[in-house]
């Protein structure tokens, strides 16, 4: 994860310096690229996919039954890095 976290483009895109780009998703393409020319791309799946429909159908009863217990932890970019490198 720092290894990522620590390229170019993605602290540009942490620096909000490429106009128009809202996430990592396609940079993650260019980063592999960058380290392993040629590597064959693929559409990633996850599993999770296959579970939309029913996530759509539960989610709003295990939100109420569970709330609390859904959450995302989020960190500041600079403090992730810095939790990280063990600072």
């Amino acid at each position: 994860i720092l290894s990522f976290l620590e390229e170019d483009i993605t602290k540009q895109l942490v620096n909000n310096e490429i106009y128009g780009k809202l996430s990592n998703v396609s940079t993650k393409t260019q980063i592999y690229n960058k380290h392993f020319p040629g590597i064959l791309q693929k559409k990633k799946y996850d599993g999770f996919e296959q579970l939309n429909k029913m996530d759509e159908q539960l989610r709003p009863t295990l939100q109420q039954e569970y709330g609390m217990y859904s959450h995302e932890v989020k960190i500041e970019y600079n403090e992730l890095v810095k939790q990280l490198k063990g600072k």
